[in-house]
């Protein structure tokens, strides 16, 4: 099966962290026996043009603004991140949604299915694709959080009622990201819905276990309490300060934080 795969996150070189779970989504389809076509946003920089390119897997970048020094809407510290840091960032979204629909458009016939990696705005494009082909929705914690906060309910609803009918399946990486998506439709259709709502965390390919033992490693980490480890980008979207909070008051527990 050729599956197209639309994204607005995926390394831009050997070792990069941006999308890599995309990516082992990817290879994981790959060994399934798919092919895939990737299509992402063109990276702004000059060196970031060589994307691992391991066997069934196609990469497009989609360019959409004039010059390339401009593209900076995504990667970095993510799409809210670079609005707020960089606010003339966001004069490349219009132009993205714009570009990726129109990749998009002129590669669909030859696909047999479409996964769209963050809803907005991949699930609502792969959703406008002529043809019956399958769509999986792969929804994350920043659609979630864009919906909740956009000014209308009835806004809300609307584009979640919009990627819920437009897609096969929808799949989440937790459950509460699910449970809240939910909450934004209408209770007869989240009833309707609710089957082909799934959740499955986004993996990532695991390096190599490092030598020694359990008790070895702990000790030369000094870890010698209860342990949670956090591993995220380090981004106010993540919310590491409640966890922090939560284990302030409990001394026999500490928080590794790591991004």
């Amino acid at each position: 099966m050729k599956i197209g795969l639309l994204t607005t996150s995926f390394p831009r070189a050997e070792h990069d962290a941006a999308g890599d779970f995309v990516l082992g989504f990817a290879r994981a389809l790959v060994a399934r026996g798919h092919q895939l076509e990737v299509l992402a946003p063109e990276p702004h920089e000059a060196d970031y043009q060589r994307p691992p390119r391991p066997a069934g897997i196609v990469v497009e970048w989609v360019p959409y603004l004039p010059a390339r020094r401009l593209q900076r809407t995504f990667y970095g510290a993510g799409v809210l991140d670079n609005l707020r840091r960089e606010p003339l960032s966001a004069l490349g979204l219009a132009p993205f949604v714009a570009s990726l629909a129109r990749a998009a458009y002129l590669r669909a016939p030859r696909w047999d299915a479409v996964i769209s990696h963050w809803a907005l705005p991949c699930a609502l494009i792969a959703g406008e694709l002529p043809g019956t082909r399958p769509h999986l929705a792969v929804l994350h914690s920043a659609d979630v959080f864009v919906l909740e906060r956009l000014p209308s309910a009835r806004l809300r609803r609307l584009l979640a009622t919009r990627i819920t009918r437009r897609a096969r399946a929808l799949l989440f990486s937790s459950r509460d990201l699910r449970r809240r998506f939910l909450a934004l439709l209408d209770p007869l259709l989240r009833a309707e819905q609710s089957a082909r709502a799934h959740v499955c965390p986004m993996g990532i390919e695991a390096a190599l276990p490092m030598p020694g033992s359990r008790a070895q490693l702990r000790s030369e980490l000094a870890l010698d309490r209860f342990t949670v480890l956090s591993l995220s980008r380090l981004i106010p979207l993540k919310g590491l300060e409640h966890a922090i909070d939560a284990v302030a008051g409990l001394p026999e527990v500490e928080l590794v934080i790591a991004g």
